[in-house]
């Protein structure tokens, strides 16, 4: 939820990201940040955890072949290469978090 905040706190950081043949660059960086917030938010409650899971796994999915692309063709000299390799090996690690928790069932006590 925090980075999806950080989408609309420094939005020009998202956007550089985004392939620059990518239409609408600024409205994809909105709808993810609506995306990582409002699935945040509904990951954190029981009753819809389950399908914020599926949810966010999917976008994990589609940010890793993202970040595939920005192994070989970096957005800027933002990152150095290993920074760009760190996070598209630290995602797959993400997905799975994100799928085991989302089975997480809390008994009130």
């Amino acid at each position: 939820m925090a980075i999806g905040i950080v989408h609309f706190v420094l939005p020009d950081t998202f956007v550089s990201i985004i392939p620059s043949n990518w239409p609408a660059r600024e409205a994809l960086n909105i709808l993810a940040g609506i995306s990582e917030v409002g699935l945040g938010f509904l990951f954190l409650v029981q009753r819809t955890r389950i399908l914020a899971g599926y949810g966010l796994c999917l976008m994990l999915i589609v940010f890793w072949f993202l970040h595939g692309i920005h192994l070989f063709y970096p957005p800027s000299n933002q990152l150095p290469f290993w920074g760009y390799l760190t996070r598209f090996l630290l995602q797959p690690v993400l997905i799975y978090l994100v799928w085991k928790l989302k089975d997480f069932d809390q008994k009130p006590v």
